[in-house]
């Protein structure tokens, strides 16, 4: 994640939902467990949250903080370069689902159940009010 030049107005990163009025799908809240750890996800999805580059590389939510867009690009392209050096795709692509396989059955679960309950969220008057509040803030920033 890139460092904004503006430091009055730093880049954030995270999950608003629960400030429109609609809460963060279990599949995204266990996710966010597992990269930045309980008590910061509890910190930040409950409250709607958006953090800044330098607390989201101290957490763990993002890999690291740059301060350009090239040297985003330079990071990413040596990233994958180490990750694919002398390395067969098909056994690391097993290696990675054996790894990841019970997670990723339990997220797929929760996304299920998620979409199920999302629809009784949508159809409330909270959450458009919510949204009509996020939008009105949105304009006010142009």
């Amino acid at each position: 994640m890139t460092n904004d030049a503006d430091t009055s107005k730093p880049f954030t990163i995270g999950l608003n939902e629960v400030g429109l009025g609609i809460p963060v799908p279990r599949w995204l809240c266990h996710r966010m467990v597992q990269l930045v750890g309980q008590q910061n996800a509890e910190r930040i999805l409950s409250t709607g949250t958006l953090v800044t580059t330098g607390e989201a590389e101290r957490i763990g939510l993002v890999d690291k903080a740059v301060s350009s867009m090239e040297e985003l690009s330079q990071e990413a392209t040596q990233r994958l370069e180490k990750l694919l050096v002398g390395v067969h795709e098909a056994p690391q692509v097993e290696t990675l689902k054996y790894l990841r396989d019970d997670s990723s059955q339990q997220l797929q679960k929760l996304m299920t159940n998620d979409l199920d309950g999302l629809w009784n969220y949508l159809g409330n008057e909270k959450f458009r009010e919510g949204i009509r509040a996020y939008l009105a803030k949105l304009s006010k920033k142009k």
